[in-house]
């Protein structure tokens, strides 16, 4: 559940620093009529780091692990997160709603989705929120921060860095008017039929302010629904929610991507069967894409050492996990010290995805003449002695 989740975002976002988030479940507010399902934010920000895209301005780590290309924190994880353990067989809780633990499926009626719940507070953990005190409109730490630089207010014209902290605290409640002022999320918004002003995508500032969901979440009248409205719904589009996060700093991963093995060469011992080649679709997810695996003869034969493999792999729009394909071995009573190889290699790439790696070798070792050269090799050593 929450691995799938953690590859749902590593498909979305690029970085070469693993983002680590710590998950807890424990009893959240909850009553007959409602509930905290969960909670996530940035456990450290940074400002001012190498490559920071803006200066003097606070970004989530996650963010700044990334475009820093180092852990600027590697003592503590970058997200913490926790989720309501009371909503599963309680009947105070909601009525006795109770997790759904489906991936990917609408959950059934009497349940939510904990796998769209994590999506969504993990969406706040890597920068979907502000760092200002929405109820006083103070910075943190008096200075800006990467999100509250892209906010504002459709009714005074005026960008939240260029307020003091009493407007921001106004705008905050200024249903309706507090915008998103990003141009990627913005220019990316066509697909929307409710939830603009005048082009801006709205941000939920409801009258009285709402602690921990006010500012740092879509406006519920967004139509299609977005993961990031601060209300669970039965589906959520994360068109506009990736947007977002490139404009507060993340590099996305977009258009339909790149295919190649996973490494150069595999090796496998002839008695173990099977060996797996990986196939990986990276830094794009965008459109469908297939492609074509098959081998070609070396110095190890198709029939007699291995059975040639021809098989399709493909990706949906969305998908960029990687595919496996299983080639059997044979195991002969030939002694053959330097071992066998085959090459795989990939064809007929479609969906425009570009390639990295088309062809690898298969080495085929030979588990007896290896374990003859582990017995004879300490005799020999010592003989020397």
């Amino acid at each position: 559940m929450f691995q799938a989740a953690a590859d749902y975002w590593e498909g979305k976002l690029v970085s070469n620093v693993t983002i680590r988030i710590e998950i807890e479940f424990n009893p959240l507010a909850c009553d007959a009529f409602g509930a905290v399902l969960g909670s996530a934010g940035p456990n450290s920000a940074f400002r001012d780091f190498a490559n920071a895209p803006t200066a003097n301005t606070w970004f989530v780590e996650a963010i700044a692990n990334s475009r820093a290309g180092s852990d600027l924190d590697g003592g503590s994880n970058d997200v913490g997160a926790e989720f309501n353990s009371g909503i599963d067989n309680n009947d105070g809780c909601l009525n006795n709603t109770n997790w759904w633990y489906g991936i990917n499926s609408p959950a059934p009626g009497g349940t939510i989705s904990l796998y769209d719940t994590v999506l969504h507070e993990i969406g706040h953990g890597i920068g979907f929120l502000s760092l200002v005190n929405s109820s006083t409109g103070t910075k943190f730490l008096g200075r800006d921060d990467a999100y509250m630089r892209q906010l504002y207010d459709a009714s005074t014209g005026t960008a939240w860095p260029n307020m003091n902290d009493s407007q921001r605290a106004a705008s905050a409640i200024n249903t309706g008017n507090l915008v998103w002022d990003g141009t990627n999320a913005n220019s990316n918004s066509s697909h929307l039929t409710a939830g603009k002003n005048a082009g801006r995508i709205r941000m939920f500032a409801p009258n009285p302010i709402r602690g921990g969901s006010s500012v740092s979440h879509w406006d519920t009248a967004l139509s299609p629904d977005e993961l990031m409205e601060p209300f669970a719904t039965t589906t959520s589009d994360d068109t506009s929610t990736i947007q977002l996060l490139k404009d507060v700093g993340w590099q996305i991963v977009e258009g339909p991507g790149e295919v190649g093995f996973s490494k150069a060469t595999y090796a496998v011992f002839e008695d173990k069967s099977t060996v797996r080649v990986t196939v990986n679709r990276v830094n794009g997810g965008e459109g469908p894409v297939s492609l074509n695996v098959s081998t070609i003869d070396g110095t190890a034969l198709a029939g007699l050492d291995y059975t040639a493999t021809n098989v399709s792999l493909n990706w949906a729009d969305g998908d960029s996990e990687s595919k496996f394909v299983f080639i059997s071995v044979t195991e002969d009573m030939l002694e053959e010290p330097g071992g066998e190889s085959f090459t795989v290699q990939i064809t007929g790439i479609t969906g425009g995805a570009t390639s990295s790696r088309l062809s690898a070798t298969v080495k085929i070792r030979d588990p007896d003449t290896e374990d003859f050269l582990l017995m004879i090799v300490p005799a020999i050593l010592a003989a020397t002695k």
